[in-house]
């Protein structure tokens, strides 16, 4: 079955990352509710870039504009949905 995914990536306070956590906890059971498939977060804790083909890559907290004081998330508002198909997630996105 193909499946359509949709994430971004947030920065967050150190000092809020518990905050951010219960407040994802709700949207978890909130898309898992209504139909998604799958639901991760992913907190990076080693963002430093690898040389890749010799070109120099960038780090996801120079991107995101992070300073050491954040984390940086690979969410989304409903954190890295795999849903069966782009129209159900529309769908969802009408419900949620």
């Amino acid at each position: 079955m193909a499946k359509y995914v949709d994430g971004f990536v947030i920065v967050v306070p150190k000092d809020k990352a518990q905050e951010y956590k219960e407040m994802a906890e709700g949207g978890r059971d909130s898309w898992m509710k209504h139909g998604a498939l799958a639901y991760y977060e992913c907190r990076g804790d080693d963002l430093v870039p690898q040389e890749m083909g010799g070109q120099k890559a960038r780090a996801f907290t120079e991107m995101a504009g992070a300073t050491n004081e954040y984390y940086v998330w690979f969410v989304t508002c409903y954190p890295y949905l795999e849903l069966s198909k782009a129209r159900l997630r529309t769908f969802l996105n009408q419900l949620i």
